[in-house]
């Protein structure tokens, strides 16, 4: 486990490196929208994997806005559930990363039933229109919780 974090640690450092060729300023501005392509890990009974996109729109630096939708169950309904989110994020300039918290609130159209979740995750910006993003979710149900985890690309 040690060794894993390790990697990932060092992959995180060397791939901030690669990124620094652009300007920080440049890759988190304020009037950000950007298109979210997803894999998902659903920590149910089932244990479930699936795929979502999403779009989102920062207002400022810091603060933004989105909708997401993902898909686990290819023998249920078309579109699993829809969620609003509200991001708070924190550029690191010369990282090129930016943690983030989120907040969201949905409907799972299966299920019949409406969904809080909050959250966490960071993002590394490549170049200004590319970069790669994963987070967790805690997912508060009427009757249940479930855990989310994401990871993905972000394109502006």
């Amino acid at each position: 486990m040690k060794r894993t974090l390790l990697l990932i640690g060092l992959a995180i450092v060397g791939l901030a490196h690669f990124a620094s060729r652009c300007e920080a300023s440049e890759l988190f501005p304020p009037k950000d929208s950007n298109l979210r392509v997803f894999g998902t890990y659903l920590d149910q009974a089932d244990k479930q994997w699936g795929g979502g996109l999403g779009l989102d729109y920062f207002v400022t630096t810091w603060a933004g806005i989105g909708l997401s939708t993902h898909l686990e169950d290819i023998e249920g309904t078309a579109v699993d559930n829809l969620a609003s989110e509200l991001y708070l994020r924190m550029p690191l300039e010369k990282l090129h990363l930016a943690p983030y918290a989120v907040g969201a609130v949905g409907y799972e159209f299966g299920n019949q039933k409406w969904f809080q979740a909050v959250g966490g995750g960071v993002e590394l910006r490549f170049k200004k229109r590319f970069g790669i993003f994963a987070d967790y979710q805690y997912v508060f149900h009427e009757d249940y919780d479930d855990n989310v985890i994401r990871a993905g690309i972000r394109i502006r």
